[in-house]
């Protein structure tokens, strides 16, 4: 069976628990760590207050970026391998379905009362998705003469 980079892509993704991500609104870049869970489709999710600055580029421009590194090169293991995903990111209401909000909270162990106060909106936390178009795949283990690996999904 041969290795593709979509399927070491879903194989990736749950993996990590931490992205960067880019947003950029008049022409100033900013980034941030924050803690994600990605459903089977490849669309990531995360938690932020509707305070940060993130959040409130997100809701003036929807386009952003998220970069997961999944392996580092050590002594021993001397490879790297990260994602790069651009997309669309969209402002959830309560939560992303119960199944998501509950493997999220299971994934990053995430305390109940602040689960509870997405859901019913009593708090300032909410739920976003990056939903992708885009994929680069950087992973100099599985494809050491052609690391780079891209491609569309739209």
């Amino acid at each position: 069976m041969s290795v593709t980079p979509q399927g070491l892509t879903q194989e990736y993704l749950p993996s990590v628990n931490v992205l960067q991500l880019a947003t950029c609104v008049g022409n100033k870049p900013y980034v941030v760590n924050v803690h994600y869970y990605s459903d089977d489709k490849g669309r990531l999710y995360w938690i932020s207050s509707h305070k940060t600055r993130h959040s409130k580029e997100l809701k003036e421009n929807h386009n952003a970026c998220a970069v997961i590194k999944v392996h580092e090169n050590t002594t021993t293991e001397n490879w790297i391998i990260g994602l790069t995903i651009e997309g669309t990111v969209e402002y959830l209401a309560g939560t992303p379905g119960e199944a998501i909000a509950e493997a999220y909270q299971a994934k990053l162990d995430k305390p109940q009362k602040l689960m509870d106060g997405v859901r019913d909106g009593t708090t300032e936390f909410g739920f976003y998705r990056l939903n992708p178009v885009s994929y680069s795949l950087f992973d100099t283990k599985n494809f050491p003469k052609d690391p780079k690996q891209e491609w569309s999904i739209v």
